[in-house]
């Protein structure tokens, strides 16, 4: 399914990853998947669809992603056009306060989008994610994790640095592919994880070192609204130190740190982690019935 934002710009949704058209007079979830670049919705469905019990999932793939338009226009590719993108594409479908879920990059982009309009969604989700990264705990983070695996930890922390010091092409991506993501998780993503996305590493290339100069931290205050906040204990590419920062700043945030599990947590207890999500997305439900009703 496609949606035109106000630019004429076309964004492939599908919902409870179907092609069919939202409800809007129900509950919506949208999620908003990461890999600048890399990914687009197909990664995170098989997961996050499993919610669609209890509310509908919309999953999109973002401008310039997947099947969206934008893959030619590097200067749209920023987080703050992405994060009107989600509010356009809300307006567009008549979606009002939609529970806003974004992982990884997607986090970045709904941390965006909320602090833009800091009043427009339900609730956000947030999974391994920051407002700011700080390099020097991403580098002992994956120092850690790779001495843990018997792996050399300078080497992977001098990786983690070239990769901050970026160089667009293909070398900085394959760094990252070949030695960064594979120490995400026990049962790690690999390059041929994201086949089945429609890859444009332009976006990649483009946007990259960018992802090390946002903060959002100074305008967390702003979004009163709920917050979760899922990390894994083990994750070393969002460190929980990175999650604790964002929590401190919010006026309405639960942190949940999932034990043993890297990143995304649910690779290594999906069950545990489905089940926080469940619960705590029924309750977001709940409550705005209760309000309704009242």
């Amino acid at each position: 399914m496609y949606v035109a934002l106000p630019d004429g710009t076309k964004i492939y949704y599908n919902v409870n990853n179907e092609e069919k058209t939202v409800d809007s007079s129900s509950e919506v979830l949208i999620l908003l998947h990461g890999g600048p670049g890399l990914a687009d919705h197909t990664v995170y469905a098989p997961f996050w669809s499993k919610l669609s019990g209890i509310i509908q999932v919309i999953f999109i793939d973002m401008r310039g992603h997947g099947r969206s338009d934008g893959q030619y226009t590097p200067e749209s590719w920023t987080l703050k056009q992405w994060g009107q993108d989600v509010y356009d594409f809300c307006n567009a479908l008549n979606i009002e306060k939609p529970i806003v879920a974004g992982v990884s990059f997607g986090g970045w982009v709904a941390l965006s989008y909320a602090t833009q309009y800091p009043e427009h969604a339900r609730a956000l989700i947030l999974c391994h994610t920051e407002a700011r990264v700080a390099i020097e705990t991403r580098k002992q983070a994956y120092s850690k994790k790779a001495e843990s695996l018997g792996q050399s930890g300078p080497e992977i922390s001098a990786i983690v640095q070239q990769m901050y010091d970026w160089e667009s092409g293909p070398i900085t991506r394959e760094l990252y592919l070949k030695h960064c993501i594979p120490l995400y998780s026990k049962e790690p993503y690999i390059a041929s994880g994201t086949s089945d996305c429609i890859r444009n590493t332009d976006v990649w290339d483009s946007f990259g070192k960018k992802q090390y100069e946002f903060d959002f931290l100074p305008e967390l205050h702003t979004v009163e609204i709920p917050v979760l906040i899922l990390t894994g204990e083990q994750d070393p590419e969002h460190p929980p130190e990175f999650a604790e920062a964002m929590a401190l700043k919010f006026p309405r945030a639960r942190l949940v740190v999932v034990k043993d599990a890297g990143a995304p947590a649910y690779r290594d207890k999906e069950e545990e982690t489905l089940g926080i999500l469940i619960d705590q997305v029924a309750k977001w439900i709940v409550s705005k019935s209760n309000l309704t009703s009242a």
